[in-house]
């Protein structure tokens, strides 16, 4: 089996963890200004995966997480970059799926946060879980940075 397909394979047999932890994303409190609930729960995944976590919070309730995987030396570092924050639900009328809930309906996972930002904050978590079930050692670091704002 090559290694696209076992990572393909891999993926397959985690996917309602993954779908999972999506839907808690979105459903984790996140509006630009309060990030504190989000920073914890990415702090506390991050921990589970054996990583080296940091919390840097500029400002009350502001919390940045960085975590880093240490490779095995002589590879080049490399970092992943996500934002969390989202805009508030607005009118609840005015959404088909509540705005936080995470809902799955036609085959997609609705919610604030689902395809700006929280998805790639899934993906890159999942991405190293997946690493690191399939046992890849890499030489280089990752430093993963998941943060309140997409820009300062």
């Amino acid at each position: 089996m090559s290694i696209e397909e076992k990572v393909l394979s891999h993926i397959d047999s985690r996917r309602e963890e993954i779908i999972s932890f999506m839907q808690k994303l979105i459903q984790t409190q996140s509006i630009t200004g309060d990030e504190s609930k989000i920073g914890t729960l990415m702090a506390e995944e991050f921990k589970r995966d054996r990583l080296e976590v940091d919390i840097v919070e500029p400002a009350k309730n502001r919390v940045n997480v960085v975590a880093k995987y240490h490779g095995t030396g002589g590879g080049p570092r490399m970092m992943m970059y996500s934002h969390y924050d989202t805009l508030p639900g607005g009118d609840p009328d005015s959404w088909i799926h509540p705005a936080f809930s995470g809902e799955i309906s036609d085959g997609y996972i609705w919610g604030r946060g689902a395809c700006d930002n929280k998805l790639a904050t899934c993906g890159l978590a999942m991405a190293f879980r997946t690493l690191r079930g399939l046992g890849v050692k890499l030489k280089g670091d990752i430093v993963f940075t998941m943060r309140v704002q997409e820009s300062p």
